[in-house]
């Protein structure tokens, strides 16, 4: 990998195609490698959305699109705390009573309002699935709704599939969902805790019907720990130390186990910190400052570099067809060309 660039003082950044979008003190910058830069906004309370229909700035109480030619087109306006969108939907977000936490919580959808409603949750989103969060068990529970009416529509409970063995307390304690969601073929699929007293710090895979929340399979993790699914083709893979572990998303069924001791130094261990993008997974080592890529086709290492930074660590990387980019925590990204 070769060191083409750097952006100093960056808040965060995301990118599309050969674009990078950045924040810093000042607005919103657009910027192509090795090209000068172009301010496309100012002000310091801006948010960036990118998703597959495209990339939208939430600025003073307003949502832009951004168009091909950079230009911010106003797509939205309403008087809330904020703006999201989320696929054919707009969530907006108005805080009522910050010290009780109670929000107001509205979506529209081909600007029309579908659903107002006020309460003390969370909203969130996965693929096409919506659910609240409580603040007080959102690492045991949510609840599926639906949007257009309010209705809750089925509820997961980590408490009621698994549970744990607290080592220093010495004693079971409740189940709870240990990372990030995923979404394949209509079914959301979670890493929780296993609830098998012969695996007391293990993690199983569940996968749940997103219509009705019925498990449609679950599977214990062959590696200790988990939170992170990631999907290539129809497999799950999942990466810790220095094994990766596929799956079918199907089905939950096991496929490999392939061990990548002889390929990586024994000081590499990996815990959540990587991202499948096509046939290639990025993992981070955040302290070490490493950032390797395994073909996923073959299974070869096929990078191990260091990031050349003062800085304590290192983010996850994030790429397009010619570069990596890595932000380290002095807010400055590193952008690296693909040899």
């Amino acid at each position: 990998m070769q060191l083409v660039d750097q952006l100093k003082n960056i808040s965060s950044y995301y990118l599309s195609g050969e674009k990078v979008y950045y924040i810093q003190q000042d607005g919103l910058f657009v910027y192509s490698v090795l090209q000068d830069k172009k301010r496309l906004a100012g002000g310091e309370d801006i948010d960036v959305e990118v998703d597959d229909s495209g990339i939208y700035v939430n600025i003073d109480k307003k949502l832009f699109e951004v168009k091909e030619d950079d230009r911010l087109q106003e797509i939205f306006a309403y008087n809330a705390t904020s703006i999201y969108k989320r696929g054919e939907y707009i969530l907006c977000l108005e805080e009522i009573d910050e010290e009780e936490e109670v929000r107001r919580h509205i979506i529209f959808k081909d600007g029309h309002e579908i659903l107002n409603i006020v309460n003390d949750k969370l909203l969130s989103t996965v693929g096409n699935i919506f659910f609240w969060l409580e603040i007080a068990t959102m690492e045991k529970e949510f609840v599926v709704f639906d949007i257009h009416t309010g209705k809750d529509l089925w509820k997961f409970d980590a408490r009621e599939t698994g549970r744990y063995y607290d080592e220093k307390e010495e004693r079971w304690e409740e189940g709870y969902i240990t990372g990030d969601f995923a979404v394949k073929n209509n079914m959301l699929i979670l890493f929780a805790s296993c609830n098998e007293e012969e695996n007391a710090k293990g993690r199983q895979y569940i996968a749940l019907n997103g219509d009705n929340g019925e498990i449609v399979w679950q599977r214990r993790s062959a590696l200790y720990g988990g939170g992170n699914v990631q999907f290539y083709g129809n497999d799950i893979v999942y990466m810790r130390g220095r094994k990766i572990q596929l799956l079918d998303a199907g089905t939950g069924e096991p496929k490999d186990l392939i061990d990548l001791s002889g390929q990586l130094p024994d000081d590499v261990s990996v815990y959540n910190a990587f991202k499948v993008v096509k046939n290639k997974l990025y993992f981070c080592e955040p302290r070490k400052k490493q950032i390797g890529i395994i073909n996923l086709d073959t299974f070869e290492v096929e990078q191990l570099f260091l990031v050349e930074t003062k800085a304590f660590q290192i983010n996850m990387p994030e790429v397009n067809d010619r570069y990596l980019f890595v932000q380290d925590s002095d807010k400055t990204v590193h952008i690296y060309a693909f040899e």
